[in-house]
C-alpha cells in the first residue's frame, strides 16, 4: 500500500530521497508514516557520539 509520495523535477532529486528513506530504522519510518515528528526527531538523533577522524589541532 502506498503511504507517501512525493514529486520531484529532477529524477536524480527523487532517486536520492528515496536512497535516503531506505537507509532508516523501520520505527523511523514507522513515526513518519503516522505523522509522528516528535518521535521522527528523536529517532533521527545519533545514538553515539561523533569522532572526527582528524588528528587534533596541534598546538
Amino acid at each position: 500500500m502506498l503511504v507517501y509520495a512525493e514529486w520531484f523535477d529532477r529524477i536524480t532529486d527523487a532517486i536520492e530521497n528515496e536512497r535516503k528513506i531506505k537507509k532508516w530504522t523501520r520505527a523511523k519510518k514507522e513515526a513518519f508514516i503516522r505523522g509522528d515528528f516528535a518521535s521522527l526527531r528523536v529517532l533521527a538523533k545519533r545514538k553515539t557520539p561523533f569522532f572526527s577522524k582528524r588528528p587534533p589541532p596541534s598546538s
